[in-house]
Formats: C-alpha cells, sequence, structure tokens
C-alpha cells in the first residue's frame, strides 16, 4: 500500500477520520474547488487537524488551499515523526506570496515572490524526507515545481521517519486557510501511486439505494441507506446487527464530472458496540457481483471512524475504472 489516506471533506467529518484538537467545530461553508462538494476551514485560530500513520521514509502530502489574504504568514501543513512529538518539514505562505519551506520554524527554501495571491485556490504538493544532510523537500505548485531543497530537515529528535501529518501548525490551524483535496502517501507500493499524484478531485459517494444486503435491522428510517446517506453523519439513525456473518450494503451516488485516472477508493466506515463484550465489523465492497471485505476491526463503545483504501478493483485487480465505481456497494458484514 502506498496511498495511506484520502479527505475531500465533503463528507463533513474530518474530526472523526483526523484526530482533532480544534477548539470549535469546523466550517465547511467556504466555497470549495470547482463547486464540487465541500472544503473544509477552521473556525476560530485554535487547535489543528492531525492525521497518524505507519512510519514512512518518504511521504508525498497534496492538498487543494486557499488563502483569505496576504496580510500575515500563513502555515500550510506539517510533517511530524517520534509519534508525532517531533516537528520536522513545514510549509507555509508568506506575506509577499512566496511559498516556503521550514525545518522546524526555521525557512530552509523560498520560491519567488507573488505566486500567491488571497482569494484564489490552488494546488500544492509535497515530498519530503528526514535528514541532517540530504534530506528533501519537493514542492510543486499547480503541477509546476517551485521548490527542490536538499540538505538538513531534520529538526530534532530521533527518528527519520514521519508518522503524523498536521493541517496548520502545532497547535494552531489557521483560519484563514480553506483546505480541500487531500492526499497522503508513500513510497512502498507500485506506480501511479508512489510519487505525485498532481491534481486530484476527491469525491464522497454516499449511499443512495439498497445493496444486495439488507440483514442489519434499521433505526430510524425503515430503509437502510436512508440511516447512512446523511451529511455530516447521524448518531440518531442506523443499521444494527449481532448476527455474526451478516451482511448490510448499499449502492452509493455516481462519480460527477469528468473523470480520469482513478487512484483508489477509501472505504469509511462510522460504527460502535452498543454493550459489552468484545463486537467486530468488516467494512465491505461488492465489485461484480462479488463482496471483498477488509480485515476485522474491533469496535468501541463510542462510534469510531474505519477507513480503509483500496488502490485497485478488487473483482479485476486492475486500476478502478469510473463505470466499476458507480456501480459499487458499500457496506459492512459483523465478524
Amino acid at each position: 500500500m502506498s496511498l495511506i489516506f484520502i479527505d475531500g471533506f465533503d463528507a463533513q467529518d474530518a474530526t472523526a477520520k483526523w484526530v482533532s484538537t480544534l477548539g470549535a467545530a469546523p466550517s465547511y461553508t467556504e466555497t470549495p474547488r470547482y463547486g464540487l462538494g465541500s472544503c473544509i476551514k477552521a473556525s476560530t485560530s485554535s487547535g489543528r487537524l492531525a492525521k497518524p500513520f505507519a512510519a514512512a521514509a518518504q511521504i508525498f502530502v497534496g492538498f487543494g488551499f486557499k488563502v483569505d489574504s496576504l496580510a500575515a504568514t500563513h502555515v500550510l501543513v506539517y510533517g511530524y515523526g517520534d509519534s508525532g512529538a517531533t516537528q520536522h518539514v513545514g510549509i507555509q505562505v508568506s506575506t509577499t506570496g512566496q511559498v516556503q519551506a521550514l525545518r522546524g520554524s526555521t525557512v530552509v527554501a523560498s520560491s519567488a515572490a507573488g505566486l500567491i495571491v488571497g482569494g484564489n485556490w490552488y494546488f500544492i504538493e509535497v515530498r519530503a524526507t528526514i535528514a541532517d544532510s540530504g534530506g528533501v523537500i519537493e514542492v510543486k505548485l499547480n503541477g509546476t515545481q517551485i521548490i527542490n531543497f536538499s540538505g538538513d530537515t531534520k529538526n530534532a529528535g530521533t527518528a527519520t521517519t514521519f508518522d503524523l501529518v498536521s493541517l496548520g501548525g502545532a497547535t494552531t490551524m489557521d483560519n484563514a486557510v480553506a483546505y480541500d483535496d487531500f492526499y497522503l502517501l508513500n513510497t512502498s507500493g507500485s506506480a501511479p501511486q508512489n510519487t505525485f499524484l498532481n491534481e486530484v478531485v476527491i469525491q464522497a459517494l454516499m449511499p443512495n439505494s439498497a445493496g444486495a444486503h439488507t440483514d442489519f435491522t434499521p433505526n430510524g428510517s425503515a430503509t437502510n441507506y436512508e440511516n447512512v446517506d446523511e451529511i455530516p453523519p447521524s448518531g440518531s439513525d442506523y443499521n444494527a446487527s449481532s448476527t455474526v456473518g451478516a451482511k448490510d450494503s448499499y449502492g452509493v451516488a455516481n462519480l460527477s464530472g469528468s473523470v480520469g485516472t482513478i487512484f483508489g477508493v477509501q472505504e469509511n466506515m462510522h460504527a460502535q458496540k452498543t454493550g459489552v463484550g468484545a463486537a467486530n465489523l468488516k467494512s465491505l465492497v461488492r465489485s461484480g457481483g462479488t463482496d471483498y471485505t477488509q480485515p476485522a476491526v474491533a469496535l468501541g463503545a463510542s462510534p469510531q471512524w474505519y477507513g480503509a483504501i483500496r488502490e485497485t478493483d478488487p473483482a479485476t485487480s486492475a486500476a478502478w475504472t469510473a463505470s466499476a465505481v458507480n456501480a459499487l456497494e458499500v457496506g459492512a458484514e459483523v465478524a
């Protein structure tokens, strides 16, 4: 696996998918890139969204962003090591419209001035490694390389691997910055998901019909998919089962607009157990008339997000096609 995580913020559930320390619920009301779905913006400049992951020697991060103005410097993203304790590589936008690469809080490389204008959307991508010498920070803006730094990228600590990425700085997510279409990958897999993906759009495909399996008991609406189609997710209606092997699946909305390469499909499951004792659940996709499940996860007493990415269609072992995604069913199986 090389594609680790994606979030288009369309489902408006970022505080479940990310480790959130935001002081107030984020806003999804900003007009998103290309007018599709939603984007995210902090309501106040406090806290952050962070994503931990398995340690990786090299990472690629890409996302759309828009700053309100250049009246102040805006920190966009940081990569951390040592179990999220050491801040290493960061990217910020200066008051002169430069994109700047950081080691800790030290600027180590800058683009030309005037590349960023307040109120405009851009797509930025970062490749980074950690080292006292020979570390790398490569930055692309809308597909064009603007920074290619090699040198000291190790701020402190002991590990030379990344294990956490945050939107904003160590404690603050800038409420003058909107984000959209975020991806994170390492280089453990194969092409094309092990290098810059270039500009991408991420779409949340919500359930819109009953699938082949309706084993769970609906609570709220009598129709199973209507209990899991809200944006943002609701805890007041849900589907439930305690029978091992029971499955529930849902058809999803079609992809919007012109579709190019599909780098992966991320299964998003919000689930919890409702009583004492172990409860396990598998996320499920149904492609080509066959069910495919991920390894079982142990549910907690509070709702949690469980996600898994499939870079290829399990029915064909080849890249996803738009028609295959449009015909997909998603769901869960009690394990």
